[in-house]
Order: C-alpha cells, then structure tokens, then sequence
C-alpha cells in the first residue's frame, strides 16, 4: 500500500481523547471533534470500509491547512490514545514530515495494549475490546472508533491503570507507542 492512500484514507479519523487535570485525575468528559481532511490525490481505496468519497471531501482542509488547528487543540493533553497507536502514530508522524510540519509532542497510548494487559482480552481488534466492556461502537466511523478508544482509557483508569505509573516500565518493554 503507497503513502498517499494511507495518508488519505487513515488520518481522516476524529482525534479523542480523555481530559486530564494537572493531577492526573478525569474531567467527567470525552472531548470529541471530528474533522474530515482532503487527500493529495483523488483515488481512494478503502470507501467499502469507511464509507468516504471523493465527494465527501471535495470541500475539506488539506492536512497542512487544518494539523495547526488540531495541533492547538491537543496541547493541554497528556497522550494521545489510538487503538493500534503504533499504526496510526506512524501515519501521523508521516504526514507531519510529509507537510514540513511540527510533530505532536505527547506520547500514544495503545488501546490494543491496555486492553491485554488490563483486562486479558484477546483477540483485541476494536469491536472485541468494546463488546468485553460494553461500549458502544459504529466501527469504522471515525468519531465512533475515537470515543471508543477514549472510553477505554477512561475504562482502564477506572479499574486502576494510571498514565504515567504504568506508562515508563512498559514504554521500555514495548517501545515508545504503549
């Protein structure tokens, strides 16, 4: 699969992430926005999946127009949390190089990851993990599979993971995306 069609068909996703105060303690909130991006290139490979067209985002921001927006609006943000952080931290990183851009500073925080090592569950694709804790999911639509993962930070924090504690120990055992 060439760059071009990742950058397009993955990025487009929302960005969600749990709220945290200076002391490292939830807000009652999920923050939820949702922005579509226009690709490069006009081929897209992947609309059985997530339902985008060429028509969908005719109108929307090229990716260098809209990462300042967004990066602004992550700054006060702890992690980033993604569901595979690894894939989707590299096509980030990859579209940030791509656009001469400022990468986002905060570390990922794999869902996949928690999901195993705090409840146990396998297999662990999105839908598995959601239906063990009883989130709601329309996988495959971006804010869907956003909140999903921030409502499994919040899952995990709850049953007593905590960024930061956890996060140095297993940041070195699995590398930088825990």
């Amino acid at each position: 699969m060439r760059f071009d069609r990742l950058l397009y068909e993955f990025i487009p996703r929302s960005r969600t992430h749990p709220s945290f105060d200076h002391h490292d303690n939830f807000r009652s909130h999920v923050c939820r926005e949702q922005c579509l991006i226009r690709p490069p290139v006009r081929h897209f490979a992947f609309t059985p999946v997530h339902g985008l067209t060429g028509d969908n985002v005719r109108d929307a921001p090229f990716f260098d127009e809209l990462w300042p927006t967004l990066l602004e609006r992550i700054a006060d943000t702890s992690f980033l949390a993604a569901h595979n952080a690894p894939f989707d931290r590299h096509v980030l990183e990859s579209c940030c190089r791509t656009y001469h851009l400022q990468q986002p500073p905060q570390p990922f925080v794999c869902t996949v990851r928690l999901a195993r090592t705090v409840w146990s569950v396998y297999p662990t694709k999105l839908p598995d993990v959601c239906r063990h804790l009883k989130i709601q999911l329309r996988h495959h639509e971006a804010g869907s599979d956003a909140e999903a993962c921030a409502r499994i930070v919040i899952a995990a924090k709850n049953a007593g993971w905590r960024y930061g504690a956890w996060t140095a120990q297993f940041r070195r055992e699995m590398g930088r995306a825990w």
